[in-house]
């Protein structure tokens, strides 16, 4: 395939490194701007967003979906934590992917590699003390379900319509 010249992410002699990018061309990874860490970055709309903040350091961006979610890693004090950054998200878009599962669930999320346009996140974590891998769907919003179910409700009435 014929290319492109390359787009200048950020003129430094440190190391940006990017790992994902998606259909409009948003890119993550992981930059060493910062000094004293490194710290995960989005390049959007030609500006590169560096993502360190009080809560994450350390942290890395390895994909992002057509959404504009993106996974990763990023430690918590001394201990790294799977994480999903969305531009609309709080603290400063990163969100602990721990946070999100249900309580007890006996896992930790410690890295997040992968989003695909439904939302599913794979990555690796701990579950009673084993590594493993993992997979997360999202649970549609309660708005969803009332939709489904009305949607459900209708089809069934115009159905009972149309034997009569």
């Amino acid at each position: 395939p014929n290319l492109t010249d390359p787009i200048w992410l950020y003129g430094s002699s440190e190391a940006t490194i990017a790992y994902g990018i998606n259909n409009a061309g948003d890119v993550v990874g992981r930059t060493y701007l910062v000094p004293g860490h490194p710290t995960g970055f989005v390049y959007l709309d030609g500006q590169m967003l560096i993502l360190g903040d009080d809560v994450f350091n350390n942290s890395e961006l390895r994909e992002i979906n057509d959404s504009g979610l993106a996974v990763g890693y990023g430690n918590v004090g001394q201990s790294q934590h799977a994480l999903l950054w969305s531009y609309s998200s709080a603290s400063s878009g990163l969100v602990d992917l721990n946070t999100l599962l249900p309580e007890n669930s006996g896992w930790t999320l410690i890295s997040a590699a992968d989003i695909n346009e439904l939302g599913q996140i794979t990555g690796q974590g701990i579950f009673e003390g084993q590594s493993m891998a993992y997979r997360l769907d999202p649970i549609p919003e309660p708005s969803t379900w009332a939709l489904l179910g009305l949607g459900g409700l209708l089809y069934l009435l115009f159905h009972r319509k149309l034997k009569r």
